[in-house]
Order: structure tokens, then sequence, then C-alpha cells
């Protein structure tokens, strides 16, 4: 029994995203994790860093680190507890539960994998970093959060696709911007955008079967 709180609208093609993007995540995931397809990899990462040095322009650099600052855990975090706040003052529980498990999930993962890869920076960065560099955590949480503010706010109708065009285009911005900052290698951000919208929609899908089971057993004791 649908019950209107449902967030993924069409759970076969959202599994089916999930699983294409899950798969580029898990391929990147292994290329860097394995020194022989490390060492294959690399030189395509160094191939847009050297594009990113010839690309280097003043004002794209002052706009690419405007968009560091709004990616940081400084902002991102706040605003992550604000759409939950909205959540709970409107008591969409389903959605709540939605939101924290797919934000949680994807910095619980961001932090695990960059302790076990412990990959180095891109060499002479624009800006100052920290941490490890695979995955991005800049690019992750703009795709999970992108799409998850899609999935709770946009209305399940045929024109929701431009809004995950618009999800997919921040996101992508954000991985864009954290290479031309040489703050991470292009694997990084691929790595880091793909698991961030894998979990995204993979989450949704989980909480609308959670939904639907919820308005099964509310219907039978209905009947009862």
């Amino acid at each position: 029994m649908a019950s209107g709180n449902e967030l993924a609208g069409n759970p076969s093609a959202a599994i089916r995203w999930a699983v294409a993007l899950g798969s580029i995540a898990a391929a990147v995931f292994i290329m860097i994790g394995i020194p022989a397809l490390h060492d294959r990899v690399q030189p395509l990462d160094d191939w847009f860093r050297e594009l990113a040095i010839q690309l280097e322009w003043q004002p794209a650099v002052e706009v690419a680190d405007a968009l560091r600052v709004v990616g940081s855990a400084w902002v991102m975090v706040p605003f992550e507890i604000a759409i939950g706040a909205l959540l709970l003052f409107h008591r969409r529980w389903h959605a709540l539960v939605y939101w924290a498990a797919s934000v949680g999930l994807v910095y619980a993962l961001i932090w695990i994998a960059k302790a076990l890869y412990d990959r180095p920076r891109p060499p002479d960065s624009l800006v100052a970093t920290t941490g490890a560099s695979f995955p991005s955590g800049h690019s992750a949480t703009a795709a999970v959060v992108a799409i998850g503010l899609v999935l709770l706010f946009a209305p399940i109708a045929k024109s929701r696709w431009r809004w995950y065009v618009a999800a997919a285009s921040w996101a992508t911005l954000m991985a864009v911007s954290r290479v031309y900052l040489r703050a991470h290698w292009f694997t990084d951000v691929v790595a880091g955008v793909t698991l961030g919208a894998t979990v995204a929609l993979a989450t949704a899908v989980l909480v609308d079967r959670w939904i639907t089971r919820d308005g099964d057993r509310t219907s039978q004791q209905t009947e009862e």
C-alpha cells in the first residue's frame, strides 16, 4: 500500500542507477587499492593534474576556492542539520531517517576509506588540505546532499529529471573544482561522486520499502 511518502518514485530506475554508479565506484576503489592497477591509472590522474595547471586562471581559481568553502564541513554540516530540523518540524519521519542515514553513511564511508587507502594528495595544491586524498569528501558530500534534496523535496513527476540534472551538475562542478585546485586526483573525485550518488539512491529504495511495509501493516490492522 502506497503511503504517499515515497522518495524514489520509480524504484526500478533508482536501483538501476544505484547499481551502475556503484559499479563505477567499486571499480575505482579496486583500481586505486591494487598497486599494479594503481600504477596503470596514475598516468590518467597525472594528465588531469597537468591540464589543471595549464588552465589555471585566477578568476576561475577564486570560484573554485569559493566552492571549496561551500562544500566544507563548516558549511555543509550546519546545512545538513538544518534540513534534518526542517524534516523533524514537519514530522516527516521516514524522510528524516533517510536524510540521517544517507548523509551519515557517506561520512562514515569516506572516513574509513581515507584511513584505509591513505593516498597522498597531489603536489602543489592551490589550497590548504588535510587528511588523505582518496576518495574526495567534498565530491561525495555534494552528490549525496544534492540528490537527497531532490528525493526529499522535488515532486515525483516526469519533470523531476530536471532536478536530477541540476543535482548531477552541482556534484560534477564540485568535483571539477577539487581537481582544478589540485586538491584531489581525478580518480578521487570520480570515486567520491559515484559513492555519494549510490548511497543517496540505494538508501532511498530501502526507506521506500520500509514505508511500503509500514503501510501494509497499518492497512492489515485497520481491516482487522
